[in-house]
């Protein structure tokens, strides 16, 4: 089949194909559109029967409207008068002819409770009868319809009697115009008969049918019967290609289904539709056939001939070779540009025949230059070409060389045979590569050798060409590195850390002496395994360790790691193995990181891993032991007293800051009798737990023989002969023991070699030295002891202190000295003893400037109380402008009686809250005064406040509720919150017509 008869079967196939779609596509709509114009069309003529049943019951109804609006027939209901009927049966409208007439074969007037007042009932023939007993049963039953006792209102419609139907109206019985009360109905009948359908066929001119439902039925009526509903009133159906039925269903006057009604049509439409469908098909068939000619006849010129021509020359330039041939180039088509394009590709080749010639020249030059070896022999081993590197190589020349066989010549040994190169050479394995060795007089040379198979058409064998490239050089580089691997693995086997390494596909690679003695597993049972073989040894299951995280994520079992990092391709982490090495298991730390070829490949990965127990094992004790010092340290804390004691007229701070974890310094305040208060400073040789152990011994004893000795000597005498039985060598302690009177302002101590206190005179302003006496206790027994006294005036400070507080050091080696403690309590002298002993440990901590503490630091600083004026006081007008008097007064009250900064700040604030309060919720802006009191005495400050505003008790407001949010807390009672939170003691009273308000602050009342 050519191209032409291609052609017209497939245009030809394509036209009837869519002939096809486009008749079913045609049929489907048409046929739907003209389908739903039949079934609308069909509804409206069954509606049209519908409303000509309407209008005849309609006309009916007129009738018996005619009846029920007469004022005769009113009156006749109303009195029964039989005049009225004895003459419409005689004369009027009620006899057989007139009511033949107009067609009723009933009439009825029923008064207002449905008893039957008069009656006429024609037969079919037209002859009067008796009213028929089922429609008397239907008036007893049904009152004639449902709603019929509803005397207002008219009804029509269809009923059955005897077996008939009966088009019935009913209208109420009114006078002429139709108002009041009805006084009953009148109700007319006409049956419903064949004439009475005909006359609506003709007036619709439309054929009719009915069929009761309760007699035999056609088949088309019984089919369409279950479709008919309320929801369905007309259902349309095709009879045949000619007609189209509407059916519906009549019911009686009851609302029940009594007939159905069958409308016939001609199918017009029907008709019409086919016809349309079939004038489209010819058409459409006809331009079809036209268009198939006129594109085979296009076709045929500016295609098919012109591919002839193309064809023709084609077979013409296969034949002749000729590349020099061109074709026609006519017009601007694709098959122009096809000419043309075969045109370039016949002057392509034409040049590339050309360039092939000058290429096989250059070729046989290159090969002829080329370093590599070329050889080519037949299967039986006739050498037919070789090129000068080949000759020079070998020492032969070319002429000897061609023609020869491979194996009479020293190329055997050197070439593979031809027998064994034709079982390696096949079509689809073309190529063979191996190497060979020769010894030449420069030395041994190797030669990589690569031989190619030629084939014929037939895919035999029938030539072999061999190129050999000289590798010596690459072979003695291979060496070389087979000796640096040898000596790199060297190296590494006897590493001190165990290593090992893996290749990509999870095989041991490297495990070196340290792995297989941590594991006890030898190296050669090891490499090459892989399938997580070398995880046996550690966990003696298969899985994965960190060397194979490097490669491959495994984030499940990395929390089997602790402080496991990742950098980039290496990842750190360590491992507890239980039943590994050690008994009780072994802490395992890996470090583990890609391993990459010279190319920056990744080849696989190697991890190191040092057996961490000892380290771990040695922590954890270390960790044990730091714990155990500090619950130490804790307990020893218990031994200081948490606070200072009260004692009239002085004020007393004390601190200990030990350089370790436990120390061996303390101090401590014995209650003795009337009120006196015995004070204990001590420091005991060397640092850490023996010190500690020797301080809880030395207080305990000190603390024993204090309570039943009064004397200070006698206490320190009987302490150092029990320190001294007990202490071992180099063991000893340095302790000052005072007894301190309040009342006789004296202080009475015994020193056992420590340092003396420093005491500063307040009024001459210079500090008065008190010699360094005693033996340290516990260096030998049966040793005296003096006893001194020492007068402390009010404003005169003491202080206590061990050697970590003059021996304290800064980054120059410096030591801190006796010199620079004086200068600070010279300069805070007038501070309390609690300030005092502040700015001492700032001075320390500035002047070390972080240094670590090397030893102990304790201090206790003792300061006699000045006596202030009593009744102190002052009155300022009731106006916040007075209120930096009133800070100025407590501050200058105070300063002088010795209290801390913080303290005096405290009173301020307390107290100007307490005066504002007065100012704006007591006056409320009217004059007044406010009085100010100030009374110190016992460490005791006393203000109290008196104004003459109204009465108020700020002391009974209610604690605020400081959790709640700002909107919802009622505003008050922050300000007497935050007095209370100030001073230790609040009071008011209200006396002599005044308000008063008494605040207390005690001066050494612990803040903590």
């Amino acid at each position: 089949m050519n191209l032409r008869q291609k052609t017209l079967v497939v245009v030809g196939s394509t036209l009837i194909f869519l002939i096809i779609i486009l008749y079913a596509t045609t049929q489907i709509e048409l046929h739907n559109s003209f389908s739903n114009m039949e079934v609308q069309d069909t509804e409206k003529k069954v509606t049209r029967v519908l409303i000509a049943i309407s209008t005849e019951l309609e006309s009916l109804g007129n009738l018996a409207n005619y009846w029920a609006a007469r004022n005769d027939t009113y009156d006749f209901m109303k009195t029964g008068n039989p005049n009225f009927i004895n003459y419409n049966i005689a004369n009027g409208s009620l006899t057989n002819n007139s009511l033949n007439n107009m067609e009723i074969n009933l009439i009825l007037f029923m008064d207002t409770n449905g008893q039957i007042v008069f009656s006429r009932y024609l037969a079919f023939d037209g002859k009067s009868e008796d009213i028929p007993q089922d429609l008397i049963e239907q008036l007893s039953r049904y009152g004639l319809c449902i709603g019929c006792f509803d005397k207002q209102r008219k009804f029509s419609g269809i009923i059955s009697l005897s077996n008939k139907s009966m088009l019935l109206v009913t209208q109420p019985i009114t006078n002429s115009q139709r108002r009041g009360q009805s006084v009953g109905r009148v109700v007319l009948g006409r049956y419903f008969t064949e004439n009475e359908v005909k006359k609506i066929s003709e007036i619709t001119q439309l054929n009719l049918t009915i069929y009761s439902i309760k007699n035999e039925m056609p088949t088309d009526f019984k089919q369409v019967e279950p479709f008919l509903s309320e929801n369905t009133p007309i259902f349309v159906k095709s009879l045949n290609t000619d007609t189209v039925a509407g059916y519906t269903l009549l019911r009686n006057i009851y609302g029940n289904p009594l007939f159905i009604l069958r409308v016939d049509s001609p199918r017009d439409i029907y008709r019409q539709d086919t016809e349309s469908l079939h004038t489209f098909i010819i058409i459409f068939s006809i331009a079809g056939f036209f268009f198939l000619i006129l594109m085979l006849a296009y076709l045929d010129r500016s295609v098919l001939s012109r591919i002839s021509v193309l064809i023709a020359g084609i077979i013409r330039i296969g034949n002749s070779r000729d590349m020099s041939f061109r074709f026609k180039e006519q017009g601007k088509d694709e098959l122009t540009i096809l000419a043309t394009s075969i045109n370039s590709m016949l002057s392509a080749v034409e040049q590339a025949q050309k360039e092939l010639f000058k290429s096989e020249k250059r070729y046989k030059a290159v090969v002829e230059e080329q370093p590599d070896l070329i050889c080519r022999n037949l299967l039986d081993g006739t050498i037919t070409f070789v090129n000068i590197a080949f000759c020079t190589f070998f020492s032969e020349h070319f002429e000897e060389i061609i023609g020869s066989r491979t194996d009479q010549l020293i190329l055997d040994g050197h070439l593979r045979s031809p027998e064994e190169l034709s079982g390696k050479l096949s079509i689809n394995h073309p190529t063979f590569t191996y190497e060979s060795q020769s010894i030449t007089p420069t030395g041994t040379r190797w030669l990589l050798w690569t031989s190619h198979g030629i084939f014929d058409d037939s895919s035999h064998l029938i030539e072999i060409q061999s190129v050999g490239r000289d590798i010596t050089g690459l072979k003695v580089a291979e060496e070389a590195l087979i000796q640096s691997k040898r000596r790199l693995a060297d190296i590494i086997d006897f590493l001190p850390e165990a290593l090992l390494a893996v290749d990509l596909d999870g095989k041991v690679i490297v495990w070196n002496k340290a792995m297989e003695i941590l594991t006890g597993v030898k190296a050669e049972k090891m490499l090459g395994k892989g399938n997580y073989e070398h995880s046996l040894p550690f966990y003696k299951i298969r899985r994965p360790i960190l060397v194979d995280m490097v490669l491959t994520p495994h984030t499940e079992f990395e929390n089997e790691y602790f402080n496991i990092q990742r950098d980039g391709t290496s990842v750190i982490g360590e491992t507890f193995i239980p039943s590994f090495g050690h008994p009780g298991g072994s802490y395992l730390l890996g470090k583990a990181t890609a391993l990459w070829d010279a190319s920056g490949r990744r080849v696989g990965s190697i991890e190191s891993i040092r057996d961490m127990t000892e380290r771990r094992r040695m922590e954890q004790t270390l960790e044990r032991s730091r714990v155990e010092l500090h619950i130490a340290g804790e307990i020893q804390k218990r031994f200081i007293p948490q606070k200072t004691p009260m004692i009239s007229d002085f004020e007393i701070a004390a601190v200990t800051k030990p350089a370790m974890e436990v120390g061996g310094d303390f101090y401590d305040f014995i209650a003795r009798p009337e009120g006196k208060y015995g004070l204990v400073i001590a420091d005991v040789a060397g640092k850490g737990v023996p010190a500690a152990l020797f301080m809880a011994l030395s207080r305990t004893i000190v603390r024993a023989n204090a309570s039943h000795q009064s004397d200070t000597s006698e206490v320190l005498k009987a302490s150092n002969n029990m320190i001294a039985q007990d202490a071992t060598a180099g063991m000893f302690v340095t302790l000052l023991y005072g007894i301190l009177d309040g009342k006789a302002r004296t202080f009475t101590y015994a020193n056992a070699g420590h340092s003396p206190p420093l005491l500063f005179r307040s009024e001459i302003g210079e500090f008065v030295e008190e010699p360094a006496t005693g033996i340290v206790l516990g260096a030998r027994a049966n040793l005296e002891y003096k006893e001194r006294t020492i007068e402390i005036s009010p404003g005169d400070v003491a202080v206590f202190y061990t050697d970590g507080v003059t021996e304290a050091m800064n980054d120059k080696e410096e030591l801190y000295g006796q010199v620079r403690i004086t200068d600070v309590i010279r300069s805070s002298s007038r501070l309390s003893a609690e300030c005092i002993l502040s700015s001492i440990l700032d001075d320390i901590s500035n002047f070390s400037d972080c240094q670590e503490q090397n030893d102990d630091i304790t201090l206790i600083v003792i300061k006699a109380c000045e006596h202030q004026e009593k009744h102190s006081m002052i009155m300022v007008a009731a106006r916040e402008e007075e209120l930096p008097k009133v800070t100025a007064f407590i501050d200058e009250v105070m300063s002088y009686a010795g209290f801390g900064k913080k303290k005096i700040s405290d009173i301020e604030l307390a107290v100007e809250e307490a005066v504002v309060n007065i100012i704006q919720h007591g006056y409320r802006g009217s004059e007044g005064t406010i009085l100010i009191k100030s009374d110190f005495y016992g460490g005791c400050l006393t203000l109290t406040i008196e104004d003459q505003a109204p009465r108020f008790d700020p002391t009974q407001l209610d604690m605020p509720n400081l959790s709640a949010d700002l909107e919802e807390r009622p505003i008050g009672g922050l300000g007497i919150h935050l007095i209370k939170s100030l001073v230790d003691e609040i009071k008011y009273e209200f006396k002599e017509e005044k308000n008063v308000l008494i605040l207390k602050k005690i001066m050494n009342k612990s803040e903590m």
